[in-house]
């Protein structure tokens, strides 16, 4: 009987955080905060970002180097990470309003396949079968259906952990040369217009 309790205090404490990451990433009002810094936390990175080559989907090999000449958006991701689950609208709103941005976004997820991508995909869809905006786009997002997406897979996370990635989600952004300039740790308010307002002057600074 404890170890049946303990297992429904588990879930049930697992719920509730599930529901306060939604509140707090997936409704951040423009009234939360007025500057993008404080909505992100930026950290200061230096150096060359560390190489790497990827497969998409249909097994097309990207590298950093190809993606030099303009500013990447790296993001390391997993679909039995629920932060970074929460934080799915908020990156698909995201590559919405900055498709006219030099920047490419690049979802690198370290699950073992694409099937559970695409599991993952139908659960959001199960889950709101009449979806409209935030989750409709990130269900999107996860198909591929943004041209300033690139979704790449990292099973054994030899990228992430180059990276020093151990704790999902987390971002850098990288110049144009390839090199590192920010880091930010744990699910973000992306879709925020402070958070983009933020991210553009930093591509316009590359």
């Amino acid at each position: 009987m404890n170890r049946w309790v303990q297992l429904v205090f588990t879930v049930f404490a697992a719920i509730l955080l599930g529901a306060t990451l939604f509140v707090r990433i997936g409704d951040v009002s423009p009234s939360a905060s007025a500057e993008g810094t404080a909505l992100l936390d930026p950290e200061s990175q230096r150096g060359p970002a560390p190489a790497f080559s990827l497969s998409t989907r249909d097994g097309r090999l990207v590298t950093l180097e190809s993606l030099k000449g303009r500013t990447v958006w790296l993001n390391f991701w997993a679909t039995w990470c629920r932060p970074c689950l929460q934080e799915l609208p908020q990156i698909a709103a995201l590559a919405r309003k900055a498709k006219d941005q030099q920047v490419i976004l690049v979802l690198v997820s370290v699950d073992r396949n694409w099937s559970e991508i695409d599991n993952m995909v139908k659960d959001i869809q199960g889950a709101h079968p009449a979806t409209k905006g935030p989750w409709k786009d990130a269900a999107l997002l996860l198909r591929g259906q943004f041209e300033n997406v690139v979704l790449l897979l990292d099973p054994l996370e030899k990228t992430a952990h180059a990276y020093g990635t151990r704790k999902y989600p987390e971002t850098y952004l990288i110049d144009p040369d390839g090199n590192l300039k920010t880091k930010f740790t744990g699910p973000k308010a992306w879709g925020h217009e402070a958070a983009l307002d933020y991210l553009g002057k930093q591509v316009g600074s590359s």
